[in-house]
């Protein structure tokens, strides 16, 4: 049964699980990222999730608000636990981000649920309707999301605090 569900596996899938490897693995490594691609990745994941959501349930109002409130609480809850030396404003448009596992941990759990979530879907088409599906892939989703999504709400906080003191800087010299 599982090499019949693997042969039926389309080629892109497996090119998207490489594609996150990598991005996952480079996210381990301390560096300094510019904002537009500090923001691409857990913009790009969002992206992909509600994609999947309309995909799977339609514009079924009690997928698409249990995932956003689940977005907005997994955001909420990473931003107040998160390590406050993780990330360091270098520049207005720099910023220096402690490496780190979680990020591919987070991309993996999103392949392997939508995976999975795809492959119960279609040998149980009607759990596309049932309630209790429905909550729990988007609570689900929109929580790793949230969580990926978290960074930004940090680095923007991070931005608002770092304006005021580099003035203080610009105003003493």
């Amino acid at each position: 049964m599982l090499q019949q569900i693997l042969s039926h596996t389309p080629v892109w899938v497996w090119v998207v699980l490489a594609t996150l490897l990598v991005f996952g693995t480079l996210a381990s490594r301390d560096r300094v990222q510019n904002l537009r691609r500090l923001t691409l990745l857990p913009v790009l994941m969002a992206g992909l999730s509600i994609q999947g959501q309309l995909q799977q349930f339609g514009w079924n109002a009690l997928a698409l608000l249990s995932w956003a409130g689940a977005v907005w609480l997994g955001a909420q809850l990473a931003v107040r636990m998160a390590d406050a030396d993780g990330l360091r404003v270098e520049s207005a448009s720099h910023i220096w981000v402690r490496g780190s596992w979680l990020p591919l941990t987070l991309m993996m759990l999103i392949f392997v649920g939508k995976y999975v979530q795809g492959m119960v879907f279609a040998m149980q088409p009607a759990l596309r309707t049932d309630t209790g599906a429905i909550l729990v892939c988007s609570i689900a989703f929109g929580l790793v999301n949230g969580i990926l999504l978290s960074k930004l709400l940090r680095v923007r906080q991070l931005l608002k605090n770092a304006q005021p003191a580099a003035a203080l800087q610009t105003a003493s010299v």
